[in-house]
């Protein structure tokens, strides 16, 4: 949060709020706050949120009563938390962890060892409880109330952005315990709807661990979890990684235990986490959670029948073998995450067995490393794991690399990765498009004229499209770069004696063909869970039925990340808000994007990614308590990722690992002891840069926003 180039949100309250804890601000509670808490080296930043003007946020020019009676109505809609975080809103009276009898706040000492504050001081903490407006409101018996967790979070993250690293320690302080008092939270038990059956999670991967891990802070513990393998991390990790196969983004928001703000990634995890790591990572989450205690390994799940109304005391019977046996389970709602990768796709070329190599997979951890020294490997496909593969043959020692595809997709720089991961708000499709040509015009290509891209005449909007997720990588520009990689847009033909023949009459000269043609998802789903067709993705609509996995593809004009646990986070509250609240669900089931069967796709479980979006924005629209949850998830993303990974050193290491390819390239002789070294084409400048003109162009496009509408209101 501290880091230069984290990016403001255009949130007209949000911005409000945090602007009144400038020097000129004399809002009762702003005033209390800077009374509590440490000033900042400097004092507070008057201008610190100077961007956006009265225009931009009309309401900054309203009066304290007119603010603070909007501010009620804001905080009204989080009335929902457990009845021990419900405080009159106006007195601002925190939950604190250690006030004294006299009204004083004790600053835990064994959490105070920072240089430059006494180890033993005592904050006033009384503005707090006895402003004037405050006491006079709650004396008139106002029942209005907040999260203290959630105000702790925005609480903290606000002031750590504005504190030195010193002062910040001490901010940490004071807030974390607003946040132990309260937690992350937009429900409770009180109004929710309870079970006669245990929900069933089908899936102990990414999607079933953070369900799993979300009822639990939910205080919902009747849960059973159904997984095929016999230990948690999914299909993904557990099947279809390589040995070799890495997190492609970073690690700062791959965490199951994503929704929780106090958890961050472990600190001693690499930036890019191997397979075995995650799974570790997973294994070690679990046994935390004592999810191990509420799992059945080596558990498939047959057939799904829905007996009587779901919400009329029916309930779903499920069919499920184990190792030696056969049985039914009752249950009254199924969370299903059943991934996205089952099965590689395969093609087959005349001429196998004249061709004399080696011919594999390039996923399902099926590769003979040995066989990939010295050679000349033809790489079919263009996705994840064909980057994945590239750096692999690199690390391998292959003389040479060709990448045969029929389109030739986009792949994701890594800074570009960290950026989008890194910010508040959706960067906008034009600066993602620049952000790729930095790494993109080392190689020739212009990224604006890439099938993918489609953009205005004036290039002022940019939608990108294709069938597969951005593989984010740096060595596979580095092999292109240098020739030791390239990439030929055809199609395979036929194989002979050492040659890779092309539709097109092109011959390559390889002894390894390896196939990273993508997989297919779970064929037989579809069948098992009874599927007639998803309204958004609840199975027949059902709201104790929905069915997450992964979008398919990129389509977008503006991006919040490439990364895949952030958008599990936000299908998650969905799921618990309707298991909750089941009912709320029929009102705007028939508005929902409906998928039919398509009887020429296999797995119409996964969506595509405007049949999600479009879900997401209808649901969002009719339920604004959902809509703040999700608003409160979404300010994790860039929070946790930026704590993991502030831009200096993520910086340092992309380039400490951009260096060390082409040492190791020269070393292993894939390239010339005295070949040039490139630069790498990013830097905290250029970046800083971008990141500057991409807040000027949201900022216009605000105050265009509320322009409009303050015309439409006249």
């Amino acid at each position: 949060m501290k880091d230069e180039c984290a990016a403001r949100v255009p949130d007209p309250e949000g911005e409000q709020l945090q602007a009144d804890l400038s020097e000129d601000c004399e809002s009762d509670w702003a005033a209390a706050i800077r009374a509590a808490l440490p000033e900042p080296e400097g004092g507070f930043p008057s201008q610190a949120f100077s961007s956006y003007s009265q225009t931009a946020c009309p309401d900054s020019g309203r009066s304290q009563d007119e603010y603070l009676a909007r501010l009620e109505k804001r905080l009204d809609s989080l009335h929902r938390v457990p009845k021990r975080t419900a405080v009159p809103w106006r007195a601002m009276v925190i939950q604190l962890s250690d006030f004294s009898a006299s009204g004083h706040m004790r600053w835990p000492s064994e959490e105070l060892s920072v240089s430059g504050w006494p180890l033993d001081v005592g904050v006033e903490s009384t503005p707090l409880l006895e402003h004037g407006m405050a006491t006079e409101h709650a004396q008139q018996g106002s029942a209005q109330t907040f999260d203290a967790g959630r105000f702790g979070r925005w609480l903290r993250m606000m002031l750590v952005s504005f504190y030195t690293d010193e002062e910040a320690a001490v901010a940490d302080v004071f807030c974390r315990s607003i946040i132990m008092s309260g937690g992350y939270t937009n429900g409770s038990a009180e109004g929710r709807r309870e079970y006669d059956h245990p929900i069933v999670i089908l899936g102990g991967g990414m999607g079933g661990l953070m369900t799993a891990v979300d009822f639990l802070r939910q205080n919902r513990k009747d849960f059973i979890i159904l997984e095929r393998y016999d230990a948690f991390g999914g299909t993904t990790w557990r099947d279809v990684a390589n040995e070799t196969t890495k997190l492609q983004t970073e690690k700062g928001t791959y965490v199951p235990e994503y929704l929780d703000p106090e958890v961050h990634a472990d600190e001693d995890q690499k930036t890019w986490p191997s397979r075995d790591s995650i799974l570790d990572m997973c294994v070690a989450c679990a046994e935390k959670h004592g999810l191990e205690d509420k799992a059945k390994f080596n558990t498939s799940l047959e057939k799904v029948e829905v007996k009587g109304d779901l919400l009329a005391g029916g309930h779903i019977e499920l069919s499920i073998t184990t190792e030696d046996s056969s049985e039914s389970l009752k249950c009254s709602a199924l969370v299903s995450c059943p991934g996205v990768f089952y099965n590689p796709i395969d093609l087959k070329w005349p001429g196998r067995e004249e061709f004399g190599g080696y011919v594999t997979h390039g996923s399902y951890d099926g590769i003979d490393y040995d066989k990939l020294k010295d050679a000349r490997v033809c790489i079919v496909g263009h996705g994840g794991f064909t980057i994945e593969n590239v750096r692999t043959c690199v690390e391998r020692k292959s003389k040479k690399i060709y990448v045969v595809c029929r389109h030739r997709h986009l792949a994701g720089p890594k800074m570009v990765s960290w950026m989008v991961s890194g910010a508040a708000v959706p960067i906008p499709g034009p600066f993602i498009v620049e952000a790729f040509q930095k790494m993109y015009g080392l190689l020739g290509v212009d990224v604006w004229t890439h099938p993918v891209v489609n953009a205005n005449a004036d290039r002022s909007s940019a939608v990108l499209t294709q069938t597969t997720t951005f593989g984010v990588t740096d060595i596979y520009f580095l092999a292109c770069y240098y020739k030791v990689c390239e990439v030929i847009q055809g199609e395979i033909d036929k194989l002979s004696k050492g040659k890779v023949h092309l539709k097109d009459g092109k011959e390559l000269e390889c002894n390894v063909v390896m196939k990273c043609l993508g997989s297919h998802g779970a064929t037989d789903f579809d069948d098992i869970i009874g599927f007639k067709f998803y309204q958004g993705w609840w199975v027949n609509g059902e709201p104790l039925m929905p069915c997450m996995a992964p979008a398919k593809g990129v389509q977008a004009k503006n991006f919040a990340g490439f990364s895949l646990a952030p958008g599990y986070a936000g299908q998650i509250i969905t799921n618990r808000y309707f298991i909750d609240h089941p009912e709320k669900f029929l009102g705007v089931r028939d508005w929902l994007p409906k998928q039919n069967r398509d009887e020429h796709y296999e797995c119409n479980y996964i969506y595509k990614g405007a049949h999600v979006l479009a879900t997401m924005v209808i649901l969002q629209t009719q339920f604004p308590d959902l809509s703040m949850e999700l608003a409160e998830a979404d300010k994790l993303k860039a929070y946790k990722h930026m704590k993991a990974h502030p831009l200096e050193k993520h910086l340092d290491e992309c380039l400490a690992e951009w260096k060390m390819y082409i040492k190791m390239m020269k070393d292993q002789g894939q390239i010339p002891a005295d070949a040039e070294e490139v630069e790498y084409p990013y830097t905290k400048e250029n970046l800083l840069e971008m990141d500057q003109r991409c807040q000027e162009a949201l900022k216009a496009e605000w105050e265009k926003m509320m322009a409009k509408k303050a015309k439409a209101g006249k």
